[in-house]
């Protein structure tokens, strides 16, 4: 990761292949909102 503070860190559901999915995104308070609509 270049820069530690863009990164977004979404855990995943217990018995999925990895426990969770770090990506760095340029706006990450954005891609948090995306997420979080997305599975409402």
């Amino acid at each position: 990761m270049r820069k530690p503070a863009d990164a977004v860190v979404i855990e995943l559901a217990e018995g999925a292949p990895y426990s969770r999915l770090v990506i760095e995104t340029a706006d990450p308070r954005a891609t948090v909102t995306l997420v979080e609509q997305a599975i409402a």
